[in-house]
């Protein structure tokens, strides 16, 4: 979320900004398509799904740990 003497500290949740009132159909769009792959493919097990998949396990590894612990 911040720096602390030069190094980021850890824990923040990085924020990027959509403005609403110009993305709105861009970020329909991708709820819509998100939504779709996820009704096809739940666990993206698919092979067209692998990256999104391993993308979401290294951006929440640590989650998927506790889940499987709790």
């Amino acid at each position: 979320m911040g720096e602390l003497a030069g190094a980021r500290q850890s824990g923040g949740v990085p924020l990027r900004y959509a403005n609403l009132e110009t993305d709105l159909p861009l970020l329909e769009a991708a709820r819509q398509a998100a939504a779709r792959i996820i009704d096809a493919d739940p666990a993206l097990a698919q092979p067209e799904h692998a990256p999104y998949r391993a993308r979401i396990v290294a951006k929440y590894e640590r989650g998927f740990e506790l889940f499987r612990v709790g």
